[in-house]
C-alpha cells in the first residue's frame, strides 16, 4: 500500500532523538513527511499518550518535569541514505 503524501506517526520511543536517525531514514527512504518522539513515548490502556524522559527516581514512571515532543522530519534531510 502507498502513503501517497500523507505523512506518518512513529510510536516507537526516542526514533526522533537524533536529527539523522531512524525517522530521518524512513522519510527519506519513503518521501514522505515522518513525525517521531524525540523522548521515551508513554502510553496508557485507554491509548492517550504523551512523551517524556524516565524519572531518576523510578525509570518505569515517566518524568513530568521533562516533556519531549514529536519531532518532525521530511524527505532530503539526511542525504547520506539517499539513493
Amino acid at each position: 500500500a502507498s502513503l501517497k503524501g500523507k505523512p506518518l506517526r512513529l510510536l516507537s520511543c526516542n526514533t526522533g532523538s537524533d536529527p539523522m536517525g531512524f525517522a530521518q531514514n524512513i522519510s527519506n527512504k519513503l518521501g514522505v513527511k515522518v513525525l517521531a518522539p524525540n523522548k521515551i513515548l508513554w502510553c496508557w490502556p485507554d491509548g492517550s499518550h504523551f512523551i517524556a524522559s524516565r524519572s531518576k527516581t523510578n525509570k518505569n514512571k515517566p518524568n513530568f518535569s521533562d516533556r519531549g515532543e514529536f519531532v518532525e522530519f521530511v524527505p532530503g534531510g539526511n542525504v547520506k541514505w539517499k539513493k
